[in-house]
């Protein structure tokens, strides 16, 4: 933290002498009021350059110069942009606004800014969910958030694949009288079969792979989900239920210690998935997900990583985090994804599954 404290302030410095600056088109989906584009326009020493500005619904105060949306496919081609920031109230409004691109005959703005190698910054008061694990600027008090796609070298891969081929045998090892009690407690109570196997997302969204969990439910409990489905306590690709009636004895208490994910070891033996990684979800759950949820096709990044066994939606608050939340801790995962942030992750998963947190 430190280094990163002393990194930023030689940053700033050298921003506000004119260097390392960067060339900015502003979008403003929804504004109430100017305090943030006041912060951008006077604080050189966050190192932007105003290109211009585009307001889908009008400006709070007068700047210039202003384009409208029309306008971004030719700026994105012709004036050498190096940034976009947009900037919402509400997260939702990034999805209103691709589909204001749409409309407008353009393609989804995070492949555009892939395509010209742009980078591009969501704003917005309800991304502070990832702030205890981000290094963020802010601008005007409010978080800055960069859902770009980082590429991964090859050694990063293989280093990540070395450390779960070495770390997981052992940890079966381990906890091998656990998996032994949990068998035979799912037997006496609900008979077999004692794992529960459901398809779910390869990386990329490339296939699907079977997925394993101890059965924490009585049996045919998916064939009930339909009439329960009311009662979800989240929204997006999960489905979630604080006191869900088919949830067994045995079951509550393998769930509230996130036993139940035990036997996700086996995949990452297998290579379907990482010690450490997004939630992965089922085909029909991301395809299904509500529009408002989808932060304008941004969600669709967190399958550019290898899911995994645990991560940071994990210890944040699993289940009393919002689907959105989620979406953003696991693309800022996908951003900044180190050995180093893959220990942290790993090490401040024990206090959670040793107590319980957010587990129901």
């Amino acid at each position: 933290m430190l280094a990163r404290a002393v990194l930023y302030t030689l940053n700033k410095k050298a921003r506000s002498k004119g260097f390392g600056i960067s060339r900015c088109l502003v979008i403003v989906n929804d504004l109430k009021e100017g305090k943030f584009l006041r912060r951008l326009v006077n604080s050189p020493e966050l190192g932007y350059n105003i290109f211009g500005y585009i307001a889908l619904n009008g400006l709070p105060e007068k700047l210039e110069p202003s384009f409208k949306i029309e306008d971004l496919s030719n700026i994105v081609n012709k004036d050498r942009i190096d940034t976009i920031i947009i900037y919402d109230e509400k997260i939702d409004g990034f999805a209103s606004l691709n589909n204001e691109l749409l409309r407008n005959g353009l393609s989804n703005l995070s492949e555009i800014c892939e395509e010209k190698n742009i980078k591009l910054k969501l704003v917005s008061p309800e991304t502070e969910s990832i702030l205890r694990f981000a290094y963020i600027r802010d601008i005007g008090g409010i978080p800055l958030y960069i859902p770009s796609r980082k590429k991964i070298t090859r050694l990063r891969n293989f280093t990540k694949r070395a450390f779960d081929l070495l770390a997981t045998p052992l940890l079966m090892i381990l906890l091998s009288p656990l998996y032994i009690l949990t068998v035979i407690a799912i037997m006496i109570e609900d008979g077999l079969p004692v794992l529960y196997k459901q398809k779910r997302a390869l990386i990329s969204g490339k296939g699907e792979f079977d997925f394993y969990k101890f059965r924490s439910m009585i049996k045919g409990a998916e064939n009930m989900q339909a009439e329960l489905y009311n009662r979800n306590k989240t929204s997006g690709g999960l489905f979630l239920l604080e006191d869900d009636p088919r949830i067994t004895k045995v079951g509550k208490i393998i769930r509230r210690f996130s036993i139940d994910e035990l036997p996700q070891l086996m995949n990452v033996i297998k290579g379907e998935m990482s010690l450490v990684g997004p939630r992965p979800l089922s085909l029909s759950d991301l395809n299904n997900i509500a529009p408002e949820n989808r932060l304008g096709g941004f969600y669709k990044l967190r399958a550019n990583a290898k899911p995994g066994v645990t991560g940071l939606w994990q210890i944040s608050g699993r289940r009393t985090v919002s689907f959105k939340e989620m979406v953003l801790l696991d693309l800022y995962y996908i951003e900044n994804q180190s050995f180093a942030l893959d220990l942290e992750i790993l090490f401040e998963t024990i206090p959670v599954v040793l107590f319980g947190r957010g587990a129901y």
